[in-house]
């Protein structure tokens, strides 16, 4: 008798772009977060935005809002900055947190004066001392710079304990050098500030690089360890101290 085999298909899984879909809605936030990150660290900070934002709709609280006014901050979107703060300051963001993102926001658009304002007034804490870090390193007090940056390797904030420790790097491997020129020192800093992701910051330093070496090369003379001129942050190698607490 003839028999009818019956053959099986296998089910092949469907594939989608929209793979947010098959997550779990309590965990739509998590997941943004978490290729929000992802696209950050490749640089991809337009695709990291538009994570953030969908991480913030499916209400991922203050570690969205936090996340987003980064990418923000990469972007130069400092109207979506603002509106991020608004937002962190309703949903009831720390102080310190606040200090710090306002302090670096004011940074970036030159506002010396605003800047150090709004860190004298506040409260100690890590974020006030990065924050100062920060200033005293545009400003070019680099002895006063490497005392805040101590203070906050000392401190309890985990991740400006390492960027801290990444800009002190800076100054340590500069410090290995007795004959170093100043530009030297402005060329390690750009790379740290890079390395933390204050890039807007370590950009004049980067100008006031490529600015000394084109003087020297159509002076002639080349470059000459000396002190730092009025608006300089670079200042004179034996200014130069690196700070140690117990």
């Amino acid at each position: 008798r003839a028999t009818t085999e019956t053959v099986e298909t296998p089910v092949i899984p469907q594939t989608t772009t929209a793979v947010s879909a098959a997550v779990d809605p309590r965990d739509q936030a998590l997941f943004h977060l978490r290729q929000g990150d992802l696209l950050a660290l490749r640089g991809q900070w337009a695709e990291a935005q538009e994570e953030y934002e969908k991480a913030v709709d499916a209400n991922g609280g203050l570690p969205a809002l936090r996340k987003l006014a980064q990418a923000q901050l990469q972007r130069r979107d400092m109207n979506g900055v603002h509106s991020t703060l608004r937002q962190l300051k309703k949903a009831g963001a720390k102080t310190e947190d606040l200090l710090l993102l306002e302090s670096i926001v004011a940074l970036r658009t030159g506002e010396l004066l605003e800047t150090r304002r709004l860190l004298q007034n506040a409260e100690d804490s890590p974020q006030k001392h990065y924050g100062l870090a920060l200033l005293s390193i545009i400003e070019g007090n680099h002895e006063q710079a490497q005392i805040e940056l101590q203070e906050v390797i000392n401190g309890w904030e985990p991740v400006l304990r390492s960027n801290a420790r990444t800009i002190m790097a800076a100054y340590q491997e500069f410090a290995l050098f007795e004959e170093s020129l100043n530009i030297h020192l402005i060329t390690l800093l750009a790379r740290a500030l890079a390395q933390v992701q204050e890039c807007e910051l370590a950009l004049p330093l980067l100008v006031q690089v490529t600015q000394a070496r084109t003087s020297a090369l159509l002076s002639g003379t080349g470059l000459q360890s000396r002190p730092a001129e009025t608006g300089d942050p670079v200042l004179p190698r034996t200014e130069l101290r690196r700070t140690e607490r117990s």
